[in-house]
C-alpha cells in the first residue's frame, strides 16, 4: 500500500505535538552507534508511517532494514 508522503508528514508532524517522547524518538537514529557507511542489518518493529525507517535508509546508505507491522489490512 502506498501513502501520499504529504499526509505521512502531517501525521508525524502532530505526533510530534500530540504523543510524549516523539521527539525522542526522532533522535534515536542520530545516536546509533556504526559507521554510516557499514553494512549494517536493521530490524524496524512497529514501523508505522515509515518515515523513521527512510531516515534510517537516508543515514545508513548501505544498511539492509527489515520492517515489519502488525497492522492487519
Amino acid at each position: 500500500m502506498r501513502y501520499e508522503i504529504h499526509i505521512i508528514v502531517d501525521y508525524d508532524a502532530c505526533c510530534n505535538k500530540v504523543v510524549p517522547g516523539m521527539m525522542k524518538y526522532n533522535v534515536i537514529v542520530d545516536n546509533i552507534p556504526f559507521d554510516r557507511k557499514s553494512r549494517t542489518r536493521v530490524l524496524d518493529l512497529g514501523v508505522g508511517t515509515g518515515l523513521g525507517a527512510l531516515k534510517i535508509l537516508n543515514e545508513f546508505p548501505n544498511s539492509r532494514l527489515t520492517d515489519i507491522d502488525f497492522l492487519q489490512r
